[in-house]
């Protein structure tokens, strides 16, 4: 039993050690589709549609999904690789699709026949924060990264980005694996406490 209860007082530990390091891993990472989008002049869009929140880009033909976009199965005349006159094709591949996290993703056919994925041959980083790459994001501001954030017209003080609704998905469950455990480690107590008569 005294075994037992040592195995989940490290399991907790061990639970509650990681549990800041997965914040730190959702946190850090801007969405690959909308930055692919307004990379390209386009407008990025969120749209509410029966199957819950999308991203939207809005190309000259209209509104496309925007991880189809990227992925190169919707509006291929306006991705990267055609308005730079490469060809482009959607391929499934994990090593050359992991700059956007997925199994599949478009690549452009350069000239000598070499696929490149899309956004490394854009040299696009995913990175929230990055001065330089021409968005405005959580940490920077005029005083610290005045190419990518505009001078400020207000004093209004807006409140901190909310983290993502997986990470709370993930908090819950950490929270109930540790009400378990240590619903679990008091039954040992109260057991080892009674004892056998």
């Amino acid at each position: 039993m005294i075994n037992m209860e040592r195995k989940l007082w490290r399991l907790m530990l061990c639970m509650f050690i990681t549990l800041p390091l997965l914040f730190q891993l959702t946190a850090g990472m801007l969405d690959p589709s909308a930055v692919y989008c307004e990379k390209l002049g386009y407008n990025f869009t969120i749209a509410t549609t029966s199957e819950g929140e999308r991203g939207m880009c809005q190309l000259p033909d209209g509104p496309h999904d925007a991880w189809n976009f990227l992925k190169g199965k919707s509006g291929r005349e306006y991705s990267y690789c055609k308005l730079h006159g490469y060809g482009i094709k959607t391929i499934t591949d994990e090593e050359k699709c992991a700059p956007i996290g997925s199994l599949d993703c478009a690549v452009c056919i350069l000239e000598n026949g070499t696929e490149v994925e899309v956004t490394r041959l854009m040299g696009l980083s995913f990175e929230e924060g990055k001065c330089g790459d021409g968005i405005c994001s959580l940490g920077e501001n005029y005083s610290n990264c005045p190419q990518d954030c505009p001078a400020p017209t207000t004093t209004t003080t807006l409140p901190p980005a909310k983290p993502t609704l997986p990470f709370y998905y993930i908090v819950i469950i950490f929270i109930f694996i540790a009400v378990i455990l240590f619903f679990l480690l008091t039954r040992i107590k109260v057991q080892r406490s009674e004892g056998p008569s």
